[in-house]
């Protein structure tokens, strides 16, 4: 009996050190991490005068500017929604999600990473979008420009990801006596490859009387994970099993020690 139960707790010393040493390590599922970031940043404005002839010089005239950033997190109990409604920093992390944006005066940052461990429908969203508003001068252009570097990296198989980046100009002018409304719109959304760098521009001009208008960058990315995985069996269970493995080593061993005894015994 003392050596069927210190098979027993052998079994479950191995069994228990085993199965934590597996949970533990990071490489079985290094492979399959997911990771977004977006940077925008290099933001160039040019006027252009259309009309060198009216005595009237190109400008441009800022009005109230707007930032605006966000992030989302689900991970397991975690589930939760942070605004920031001006320039700064932001982050959240969850068991294996975290999400982080930074906004300057001229520069955005938003990045997410997670790991499919997380379990199913587990996910972040984040997003970053600034505006301002303008006066444009009497027959003058502007021509607006920004990089967006973008990087990506994705090897989680029930993973779905997605990235955009936007620049958008919009702009109320009179030409010719005619009210008119006029926009333009530069965004790429879903990009390949993962990691690239992306120039966005667009141009307004005013028409013959001063021009207002609003001039918006936005950038977000979003990913989850439809990940169901598989079960990992409790390190307990697995020690029982291995217990009642031993426990017929051993009482097989005691079998054979008894018919070695009989087969010499005499009568």
């Amino acid at each position: 009996m003392r050596t069927v139960l210190h098979v027993l707790a052998r079994c479950r010393q191995l069994a228990v050190a085993a199965l934590a040493t597996l949970l533990a390590s990071p490489a079985a599922h290094a492979g399959e991490r997911t990771v977004m970031d977006i940077h925008l940043h290099d933001i160039k404005i040019a006027l252009i005068d259309l009309d060198p002839l009216d005595g009237i010089a190109p400008a441009v005239t800022w009005g109230a500017q707007a930032l605006y950033s966000t992030l989302a997190l689900t991970d397991g109990a975690l589930n939760e929604t942070r605004v920031l409604h001006e320039a700064g920093a932001m982050a959240l992390a969850g068991p294996h999600i975290a999400a982080s944006t930074q906004a300057g005066a001229d520069s955005w940052r938003i990045s997410s990473s997670g790991d499919p461990r997380a379990g199913y429908m587990a996910g972040a969203y984040t997003a970053a979008i600034a505006s301002i508003d303008f006066v444009l001068a009497p027959h003058t252009a502007m021509l607006v420009s920004a990089v967006a570097d973008l990087h990506a990296e994705n090897h989680a198989p029930d993973a779905y990801l997605w990235r955009s980046v936007s620049l958008t100009g919009s702009l109320f002018r009179n030409v010719d006596g005619v009210q008119t409304w006029a926009r333009f719109e530069d965004r790429r959304e879903n990009l390949a490859p993962m990691s690239e760098r992306y120039r966005l521009a667009g141009a307004l001009h005013a028409g013959d009387n001063a021009s207002a208008g609003t001039l918006t960058l936005s950038a977000a990315t979003s990913f989850v994970f439809f990940h169901q995985a598989t079960p990992v069996p409790e390190p307990a269970h697995c020690a029982m099993l291995l217990a009642g493995l031993g426990v017929l080593a051993g009482a097989r061993r005691q079998r054979r020690a008894g018919a070695g005894k009989t087969g010499t015994r005499a009568y």
